[in-house]
């Protein structure tokens, strides 16, 4: 088991450090749920690159204590970013920190000026490290399959997740998906694959925020969701409670890097996004 301060330290550090050096940031909290387990403690900080200046960055990469191995190739690869996100995932055994490289703004002018067929990009890069013992570390790619039609993106969901005929997730998703679709053109959405070396993962992640949909649109899916899973659905009204009136964010899912099924909801949790 987890000792609580050492979670609650780590789980408050990227507040505390961004806080200390002045930086502002957006804030989006995510739930995932796997078998038998909803796991809540789960954000994202996000910082304007411009706004991070080398002992700013420096700072952070080193309080946080990202791999060495990493450190070279990540600063080596920031001036590109237009946004880096700063994440926490507390798990089962473990706690994890995340550092998000974001290239959105070259890919968008990049697409501005060509035709389709459009070709997939790396839109993100996540640097991922164990809170507790950062030897444990993996780099995820996240590939952007521009401007799919509802058609496309079912498709892609469907060759991504394995089986998908018995996995919940998928249903799911593509109910998600197609309640989204309702209300916004899908171009609109940002359909992402992501993978690691070494390692099964393989999984999606839809940004739907175009959609504005808020979370209690999809709660009877979560609750199905949930009795999949075998999670209690005392469980999920725990958090529901608090973020009915959110904004939905992402939706994410597939395999794991240990081969389990996993589905993972992102919320806006901006103090303003109540209406």
């Amino acid at each position: 088991m987890l000792d609580y301060n050492v979670v609650y330290d780590s789980y408050i550090r990227p507040f505390r450090l961004l806080e200390q050096l002045g930086l502002s940031c957006g804030y989006e909290k995510s739930f995932k749920l796997t078998q038998q387990h909803l796991l809540p403690n789960r954000y994202l900080l996000g910082i304007d690159r411009p706004a991070l200046d080398h002992d700013k960055l420096t700072t952070i990469l080193e309080r946080l204590e990202m791999p060495q191995y990493f450190v070279d190739e990540f600063t080596d690869r920031i001036s590109a970013a237009n946004l880096v996100l700063i994440g926490f995932e507390e798990g089962i055994e473990d706690c994890i920190y995340k550092i998000y490289l974001e290239y959105w703004d070259a890919i968008r002018s990049k697409l501005d000026h060509s035709e389709p067929p459009y070709s997939p990009e790396t839109l993100f890069l996540g640097y991922k490290w164990s809170a507790l013992e950062n030897g444990r570390a993996v780099l995820t790619d996240y590939v952007y399959y521009p401007k799919l039609n509802l058609d496309e993106i079912i498709g892609r969901l469907e060759a991504t997740i394995p089986a998908p005929g018995e996995e919940p997730t998928f249903d799911i998703a593509r109910q998600i998906v197609m309640l989204c679709a309702d209300r916004v053109d899908c171009e609109a959405l940002i359909y992402l694959e992501a993978g690691e070396a070494d390692n099964p993962r393989k999984s999606f992640d839809i940004n739907l925020y175009p959609a504005a949909v808020r979370m209690e649109k999809i709660y009877p899916l979560l609750q199905r969701l949930c009795r999949c899973y075998g999670v209690e659905i005392e469980s999920l009204d725990k958090v529901y409670k608090n973020v009915h009136f959110r904004e939905l964010g992402h939706i994410s899912g597939g395999t794991d890097r240990n081969g389990n099924p996993f589905f993972t909801v992102y919320y806006d949790n901006q103090a303003d996004s109540r209406q």
